[in-house]
Parts: C-alpha cells; sequence; structure tokens
C-alpha cells in the first residue's frame, strides 16, 4: 500500500505561523530602516518592548485560508523551550497568565491569552538565556469548525479525546538584529555571545529582517522552459494556469536577488569573535497540494537553498489521469528564512482536454 503524500491537504491544516512588529519599541529604531529602499514587507527580527503580532495560516482541503472569524486560538510562552510541552503536556502551563508572573520575562512559561487566527503581545525584557538564543518559543493551539481552543488543549492533554477541528503549532520568534540585541544585552548586565569590541562597526548597521523577497515563481511544464509567473497572495487572485492530465510542473520560487542580498547576515562561527563574514541568508521552502497533483516518487525531496546563488530546488508535480477536466487544482508555496520569515503563495491550474 502506498504512503500517502503528507503534501496533499486531505484535511484542514495550519501550514505557515508568522511573525511581525506592529509598533516598534523604544529600542534602537534605526534598525527599522535598510540603507537602501527594499520593497514594503513585514519585519520579523524583534526586540523586547516592540508590540508584535503572530498569525496562523490554515488552509482547507481545497487550499483556501480558513478567515480569523472561522478560528480560536490559545498561546503559550514556553520559557526555555515548547518541546517538553509537546511532548510530556505540561499542564502547569495552563495555569498561570503571563500577566499574572512577577518579573515576567523572555523565560516565563505562561498563558499569553486567546485570539482568532492571530494574537498580539508586547515583548517582555531580554534573559540570559535569549541573548544566547536570539530567540524566544510559543506553543499556538488552533480550533476551527465550532470547536474551542481550550477544549482542543484539554483533549490533548487528556490524550483521550478527539483532535478533529484542532491544530498544534510549536513556533520561534527570532529577536535581533543579532548584534543590536548583544548591544542591548550587554546594557541589561548580560554576558554577549563574543566581546562588543570585536564587533566591526558594519554588523552594528545590519537592519532588522524582513520575510524572502520574491521576483516570482518559474513555473515549467512537461520539460520546456520556465516561465516566471507571480504567486498570487490569496487563492482567488490567482488566475488559473491550463494543464492536462499527465503532464509534469516543475515550479520554483525566484528570490529577488537584488532585496535578497541585502538580508545577507555579518556573523562569526568564531567564540572570540575575531572572525567575521557576510553569510547568504539560507531560504527554503516547501509546497501543498490540493487532491489532482501528485510528486512522483523519482523526484527529490531536498528543497534547500543553493545560498551563494540564491537560488531553490524544484518541486516537481504530475497531474493526475483521475483530475476532472474543467477542474481548478491549487498548490501553496510557503518560502522560508532562517530568521522566523514566511511568504506564502498560491499558484491555481485548471485541467483542459
Amino acid at each position: 500500500m502506498p504512503i500517502p503524500d503528507a503534501r496533499v491537504l486531505t484535511s484542514t491544516r495550519a501550514i505557515a505561523l508568522q511573525s511581525e512588529i506592529l509598533v516598534a519599541g523604544p529600542l534602537f529604531p534605526e534598525r527599522l530602516d535598510s540603507p537602501v529602499v527594499l520593497p514594503e514587507s513585514p519585519i520579523t527580527e524583534l526586540m523586547p518592548g516592540d508590540r508584535v503580532r503572530v498569525e496562523g495560516v490554515i488552509v482547507d482541503t481545497s487550499a483556501e485560508p480558513l478567515a480569523a472569524s472561522e478560528v480560536e486560538s490559545l498561546w503559550f510562552q514556553c520559557g526555555s523551550n515548547c518541546y517538553l510541552m509537546g511532548s510530556r503536556l505540561d499542564r502547569s502551563l495552563g495555569d498561570v497568565d503571563c500577566d499574572a508572573v512577577e518579573d515576567y520575562d523572555l523565560d516565563s512559561r505562561c498563558v499569553l491569552g486567546t485570539g482568532d487566527l492571530g494574537f498580539e503581545f508586547d515583548l517582555p525584557p531580554l534573559t540570559q538565556r535569549a541573548a544566547n538564543t536570539e530567540n524566544m518559543y510559543l506553543f499556538a493551539v488552533f480550533a476551527w469548525g465550532g470547536r474551542r481552543a481550550e477544549d482542543c488543549w484539554e483533549a490533548r492533554k487528556a490524550l483521550d479525546g478527539s483532535l478533529d477541528g484542532c491544530a498544534f503549532v510549536n513556533h520561534t520568534v527570532e529577536l535581533g538584529p543579532r548584534w543590536l540585541l548583544q548591544v542591548h544585552a550587554d546594557a541589561e548586565g548580560l554576558e554577549t555571545v563574543v566581546p562588543l569590541e570585536h564587533v566591526p562597526f558594519a554588523a552594528f548597521l545590519q537592519a532588522a529582517n524582513h520575510p524572502p523577497f520574491l521576483a516570482g515563481i518559474s513555473l515549467g511544464v512537461d520539460g520546456s522552459l520556465n516561465s516566471l509567473v507571480a504567486g498570487a497572495e490569496a487563492p482567488e487572485l490567482a488566475f488559473p494556469i491550463p494543464v492536462r492530465r499527465g503532464q509534469t510542473l516543475d515550479i520554483v520560487p525566484v528570490l529577488d536577488e537584488d532585496a535578497q542580498l541585502l538580508q545577507t547576515i555579518i556573523n562569526t562561527t568564531d567564540p572570540d569573535g575575531l572572525v567575521f563574514v557576510p553569510w547568504p541568508e539560507a531560504v527554503n521552502f516547501r509546497h501543498y497540494t490540493t487532491a489532482g497533483l501528485r510528486t512522483p516518487a523519482a523526484a527529490s525531496d531536498s528543497l534547500e537553498v543553493q545560498p551563494a546563488l540564491l537560488s531553490l530546488e524544484r518541486a516537481e508535480l504530475v497531474v493526475e489521469q483521475s483530475a476532472e477536466v474543467g477542474e481548478v487544482l491549487r498548490v501553496v508555496l510557503v518560502v522560508s528564512d532562517a530568521r522566523g520569515g514566511d511568504v506564502v503563495r498560491w499558484l491555481a491550474f485548471e485541467v483542459v482536454e
């Protein structure tokens, strides 16, 4: 019996979780400004004191995203990690609201609150752990189809209830830019990852991270020369591309090289901070499809970026013989970077004779 392709949307699924600054806090306002003009997009690298929104992307079997009004969510802050909570289902997290925690900071384990698809909160004070790892860990419970998020959470903890209409997502909020965060750590009396006097001045000028900048999506059919198409920001905006049963589709997100190179990270692997090098940011993508499209058995599952070339591996899909003429098939692409940035795009294909 063949193993089902996990990329085919056979049920409603959470496919991405995005975080961005709504209102910047008082720390380093210059981090929001790039030395050059970049395409407008959210900032996904955050600082203590920022007003932040985190929001899920949940799609049904038609690759249609659920509206905020259809979803309820429950949000936890996990302290040093969410894995203990995920494996042991730590019941104590459901007992304490973050507002009630004395000396609340980035290491606290508590309930942030409830929302719809998203949730807004103020990023708490820095800790030594967060200064070292440069992130904050969240855990989200989503519910839809008439379910309540609290019911989903109780069912998961009890291990004896249905989890239909529920999703559970670990999410890492990235803090930064890295070297400005270390300056803040030093000002708070915390240890820095390397001595700040070793950090080159240019590193402190690194702007905060944006999600990957896309130039479009390269599409080829049956080995034809690929053409660049614009991925839609919502499924209803995706103009259906005609395809026939049995045809093979090659799909590759194409990065805006000029904009993406400005996301280069100045970093060091030297524990003493004596050698700094610019690193092109790693970008990868994953895809999900409606029924009627499948991944060939021989297709590569490797979707990692080639950083020096800013090029991504392809996703290869075949239009199933069972697809009906007139049926619209959809592909959802999630393009992610290494610092909390996600871009979601839709493609649509209409089956013709």
